[in-house]
This record gives C-alpha cells, sequence and structure tokens, in this order.
C-alpha cells in the first residue's frame, strides 16, 4: 500500500471519527461540533473560543490586582518594591495572554501558521504528513519534524473535541498530493513578537538589579 492510499484512508477514518456523536443527554445522543475557526481575507484562524475567554479574564484579574497593589503598596512600601511588584504582574499578564489569547493555527492558502508561547511555524502544506490527536494536536511533517500545538493542547474540558475539530479543518486544507522524498519543502521557524511584548522588559530591568541587591 502506497504512502498516499495510508494518508487518505487516515483522513477518511478521521472524519468519521469526527461525524460520530460526541455527546449524549437523557438517553438520547447529540453531536456538538466546537466553533473554532474564524474566517478573514485570505485566512482562516483556529482557536478555542474557552481559550479567549480565560485570556479576557486573566486580563482582568491582573488589572484588579495590579491596581490593588498600588493602592495598598503605595503607603506601606518602599517605592522600588511597588514598581517591581507591578512589572511582575504586567509581566505575568502579558505572559498569560500569550498563551491564551494569542496562541492559534492560521491556515493559508499554501501553509499554516502554528503561533505558540515564543515561536512562530511556518508548515507548507505540501510538507504535513500526519496528525496526532492523542495527547493535544501535534503536526508531523513528511520529514519527521513534529510541531506541538499549545492552542490546542491536551485538555480535560472537551475530552479532545476541539483537538479533533482543528485536525479536521486542517485535513480539509491539505492538497492530495504532499511532497514526498527529499523534496519536502522545511519548516520555517521564527520568535514570534508583537509590540505589546515590550510589556516584559520593565520587570527584566527591575529584576536584575533587586538580585544583584544594587537598590
Amino acid at each position: 500500500m502506497t504512502n498516499s492510499s495510508c494518508c487518505e484512508r487516515e483522513q477518511e477514518d478521521e472524519e468519521k471519527k469526527e461525524a460520530e456523536p460526541a455527546d449524549s443527554w437523557g438517553g438520547a445522543k447529540m453531536k456538538v461540533t466546537p466553533n473554532i475557526a474564524k474566517r478573514r481575507p485570505g485566512v482562516t484562524v483556529l482557536q478555542r473560543r474557552s481559550a479567549l475567554v480565560g485570556a479576557w479574564g486573566s486580563a482582568c484579574f491582573f488589572g484588579i490586582m495590579g491596581a490593588v497593589a498600588a493602592l495598598l503598596g503605595h503607603d506601606k512600601s518602599p517605592m522600588t518594591d511597588v514598581l517591581l511588584m507591578e512589572s511582575a504582574i504586567l509581566a505575568f499578564a502579558r505572559v498569560s495572554w500569550r498563551a491564551l489569547g494569542r496562541a492559534r493555527i492560521e491556515l493559508h492558502r499554501k501553509e499554516l501558521c502554528v503561533v505558540g508561547l515564543a515561536n512562530r511555524y511556518r508548515v507548507p502544506l505540501v510538507s504535513v504528513g500526519t496528525l496526532e490527536v492523542d495527547h493535544g494536536l501535534e503536526i508531523v511533517t513528511i520529514s519527521g519534524e513534529i510541531i506541538p500545538v499549545l492552542a490546542f493542547s491536551g485538555s480535560l474540558l472537551d475530552r479532545g473535541r476541539t483537538v479533533r475539530a482543528a485536525a479536521a479543518h486542517i485535513r480539509r486544507a491539505l492538497p492530495r498530493n504532499n511532497a514526498q522524498g527529499n523534496g519536502t519543502p522545511p519548516v520555517v521557524r521564527t520568535i514570534d513578537f508583537a509590540w505589546a511584548d515590550l510589556a516584559l522588559l520593565p520587570f527584566g530591568l527591575a529584576a536584575v538589579p533587586t538580585l544583584l541587591g544594587l537598590f
């Protein structure tokens, strides 16, 4: 059996699994299709809705924490300690947003982009080999490179439904004849940077002198 026929059979099996009823209520089974896709001109963004809710919730939490720390620490603590605390809260808020609100998959016409905590992977669609969904979504290229997807890591909340849904979206975007052998286009890995990441800078500048005992 050729590699192309194996991939087609795996794709058919996964699509059948997606079509099976996912939940039951009162003895009657019903299909639950996670809404994870947001279509924009030229790109489809795959992201858990629960992650966005968690991102905004954590932003509100850290915002309230920062306000409370500023009000309570203004009279009781040295200004350097207050500034260090505020910069730490700001840094944690940004890391939380990157993990929940920014992590995603972008499906383009010829490639998919995996945005993680700090890295961005550009994967040509013709280079995608298999998709592992047992313990969160992992993209395995034809050359054997494994790319973990933070946006669809393992979760007990949805019992893998969003992971399988994301895999189904990717499979539908794959070309019928993928690249084989040494002709596989490479995966490009870069640092994912946004201007909002400058929020991490104050904590780094404040933490180093504090640890060295300069003030």
